[in-house]
């Protein structure tokens, strides 16, 4: 076979790996809205706060800081927003996650094609300093998930946030009876809601504010991300946002996991757009969507194959 320079195995395997990582990373960057959520007045569930079980995870991992800034306050009344969960309030509502990735590798026509569709039931939980969810019974388009997710009925999830709605850490609970293949699709897909979350800014704000919410992010490729918020609508604690996403690499070079080599990015266009409705007063988002797309090219520093990506990816909640 012959080897890809850059990086380390044959070309199949090397190729592989490659997609596997990028994907990961664009997974754990995909757009949706995580930090607060549902509304009365939809058909999502308020349900009545009941003696929740709070599991904890085994381990909470970081998320990145969040900075914020206003560009635009908006319309008078102006007020600062943030979650404003009551004690033990819980809510039902469905996350669905949609990945698309399509790898080509050199001048070939060859190309490996992956699509991913997950429906994922919720009872989130507020608790001290974030949320609880747990996870119902997850389904999947995908063959080759289906007997795997059905693991992941019961499954814990921890969310903290910050006071205006910044995802700072994400947990699993470990559970040895899950699919490791189930368990990473449900990481990669509470990853791709982290990493959009809505973070209000430290100001007061009204409707038709603007504001930016910058991250940086390292789920493969390390990159900046800059989200464009806009409150669109308010009717209580019934928001509308509509977010424009973009991301950039923070270095040209991509240093692979596991000291496997080492990548030049010699394109990275990746933008996202959508809409999505939350309700301060619960714990996750009531419906609407976002998608962010795009393409990805990658060559090893010393010349060689180059790898081609184009990537779409979803989430969209609601019932």
């Amino acid at each position: 076979m012959t080897k890809v320079p850059g990086v380390r195995g044959n070309r199949r395997t090397g190729a592989l790996a490659l997609a596997a990582t990028i994907g990961f990373g664009v997974l754990t960057v995909g757009f949706g809205l995580l930090a607060v959520g549902c509304s009365a007045g939809t058909a999502v569930d308020r349900v009545n706060p009941l003696a929740a079980d709070t599991t904890q995870p085994d381990i909470a991992v970081p998320m990145s800081a969040v900075t914020t800034d206003v560009v635009e306050s908006g319309d008078e009344p102006l007020e600062q927003l943030g979650p404003r969960l009551p004690a033990a309030v819980q809510q039902r509502v469905v996350l669905q996650v949609g990945n698309e990735t399509k790898l080509r590798i050199g001048d070939t026509e060859e190309s490996n094609r992956s699509t991913v569709q997950l429906h994922i039931p919720l009872v989130a939980t507020a608790a001290a300093g974030g949320v609880e969810v747990v996870v119902g019974d997850v389904t999947t388009d995908d063959e080759n998930l289906r007997a795997a997710v059905g693991t992941l009925d019961g499954s814990h999830v921890r969310l903290n946030l910050s006071p205006a709605g910044a995802v700072t850490a994400l947990g699993l609970q470990a559970d040895t009876s899950q699919s490791s293949v189930a368990r990473a699709a449900l990481e990669r897909a509470f990853y791709q809601a982290a990493y959009q979350s809505i973070t209000f800014p430290d100001r007061p704000i009204g409707v038709g504010a603007v504001w930016t919410i910058d991250q940086q992010m390292s789920p493969g490729l390390p990159l900046n991300q800059r989200t464009t918020a806009r409150l669109l609508a308010r009717d209580g604690d019934l928001l509308t946002v509509a977010v424009d996403i973009a991301q950039s690499p923070r270095d040209r070079i991509w240093d692979l996991p596991g000291g496997t080599g080492a990548l030049r990015v010699d394109d990275y266009t990746m933008t996202g757009h959508g809409q999505i409705t939350v309700d301060l007063g619960l714990p996750l988002p009531v419906r609407g969507a976002v998608t962010v797309q795009g393409t990805q090219s990658y060559t090893a520093p010393s010349g060689g194959t180059t790898f081609y990506q184009a990537i779409s990816n979803e989430i969209r909640w609601g019932t």
